[in-house]
């Protein structure tokens, strides 16, 4: 018998199949985020067609958005005779009150001859700047000066560097050595504090084969003081077949940090689109006119397997032929919540081009998958559940004619008297959190009961999400 699943009154997002023990006549599917407007453009002449590598990432003590990007100074000078040079690329910042409307801060870090103030936090640390990938470190006991921590670097003779910093500003190395050592780096390298597995977790980029050869691939590693790092092992996919990962963005969920969320940038190397004359009329470089991408959406739930739920695009290159040069269409690390029921994801476009941006899309809240019925009626039964005490919220959208219907059974799979499907009043309608009615009520049977399986029945519908909402 399958081992009941602990969620207890936790977020749970239907971005993979960990809860569900079977499914019928339900199409269980990614949601492609919404296209809103462009954010920053790269124009200023420390930026430039080759800024990228964009963090995003909130500070509550500050109530401020940030994202952190990588730089190119002079982007408009000599190193356009080459796509971009090690010389001048720089950590750059813009914030936010809302994560729409964007601002440089005008700092005297690095004085420019072309803007004494500017934006930029480091300048000429090169290969630390080349892909510098900050978060905020949310350990209960993190001193105060290392509030900011960011890994960097990978050079083969550097491996990763640690930073840190208290405001997110001034930056410091935490130790002259390299604290994860080998090759391949050469992309943004993620870590993050995990409440889930009580440590810190690294997902970097390596390769299948020697010396940058192969598959541009994902491994992981773990810390207990971002210091000293377990080694590192390639994450396992599942189904599905080989591909480029060029970024893996994968960072906590949230509102739900069990659920790791990785917006990947499927790089289809070789796979030209445009024209040796469209490239030459988007003034893109030639050594960026041969390839292709898009994103995909990986979850984990720590370990070093990824679920690929999704195997085809969630986020497809836009119309237009500068939307389709290598490169382009890099989701940014992390999801900023910008409105009470929307998140905010940022993707590099235009790559480059004189006219690189950032362009932001949105997901409503906790929508990111979905499973869902047309007008033929499926159902869902989850695996065995332990949930809290209190009341069951669905987050669902139906069409007028379509409804849920929710039956709670033992875990020998029998319907509970005055829960099953019949006892259920229809859920009807588009809400994040919509409380389940049976005959006896809203609430859940006392935990004492035992672990309880969800039979859920859907026409014309979708259900992302489930929650027990504990009461008083």
């Amino acid at each position: 018998m399958t081992e009941p699943i602990t969620i207890a009154d936790r977020l749970e997002l239907l971005v993979d199949r960990t809860l569900i023990a079977s499914s019928r006549g339900l199409r269980h599917h990614a949601i492609s985020p919404r296209r809103e407007e462009v954010v920053l453009h790269f124009d200023q002449p420390w930026e430039g067609p080759f800024s990228g590598y964009v963090t995003a990432l909130h500070d509550p003590l500050i109530g401020e958005h940030r994202l952190y990007y990588r730089g190119h100074w002079p982007a408009f000078g000599e190193g356009r005779s080459y796509p971009f040079t090690h010389h001048g690329q720089c950590l750059c910042l813009a914030s936010s009150s809302d994560g729409i409307h964007w601002r440089r801060p005008e700092l005297d870090l690095h004085p420019l001859p072309e803007a004494p103030r500017n934006n930029i936090l480091l300048l000429d640390r090169f290969p630390h700047t080349h892909n510098f990938t900050p978060f905020l470190d949310s350990r209960p006991d993190v001193p105060e000066a290392e509030r900011y921590k960011a890994l960097a670097g990978g050079e083969p003779e550097t491996g990763l560097v640690a930073y840190g910093s208290a405001d997110g500003l001034h930056w410091r190395l935490l130790q002259p050595e390299p604290v994860i050592c080998g090759e391949g780096f050469d992309s943004m390298n993620v870590a993050f504090w995990s409440v889930h597995e009580q440590c810190y977790v690294a997902y970097v980029r390596t390769w299948t084969g020697p010396d940058g050869t192969g598959w541009r691939t994902i491994s992981r590693c773990t810390s207990p003081d971002f210091r000293h790092w377990s080694p590192m092992r390639e994450m396992r996919y599942g189904p599905g077949g080989r591909v480029h990962y060029y970024t893996n963005q994968t960072h906590p969920y949230p509102r739900a940090p069990h659920h790791y969320i990785g917006l990947a940038a499927r790089f289809m190397e070789g796979r030209a689109v445009l024209s040796a004359e469209q490239a030459e009329a988007l003034q893109v470089h030639p050594r960026y006119g041969a390839d292709c991408s898009d994103a995909v959406l990986l979850t984990s739930r720590g370990g070093l397997h990824y679920q690929r739920a999704f195997l085809d695009a969630v986020i497809r290159p836009q119309s237009g032929t500068e939307h389709w040069n290598s490169r382009s269409n890099f989701p940014a690390l992390g999801l900023l919540q910008t409105a009470p029921q929307q998140l905010s994801l940022y993707l590099n476009q235009c790559f480059g081009q004189p006219r690189a941006h950032l362009q932001r899309y949105s997901y409503e809240l906790d929508r990111l998958a979905c499973l869902e019925a047309g007008h033929r009626a499926g159902e869902l039964l989850t695996r065995p559940l332990r949930l809290a005490a209190g009341e069951l919220q669905l987050n669902l959208a139906t069409a007028a004619a379509g409804e849920v219907r929710v039956e709670l059974q033992s875990i020998n799979g029998e319907p509970l008297p005055g829960y099953q499907l019949t006892d259920c009043r229809p859920l009807i309608g588009n809400q994040h959190a919509m409380a389940v009615h049976w005959q006896h009520g809203s609430m859940l049977p006392d935990p004492d009961v035992g672990p309880l399986r969800l039979r859920v029945w859907l026409q014309e519908a979708q259900l992302f999400a489930l929650q027990v909402n504990q009461l008083g």
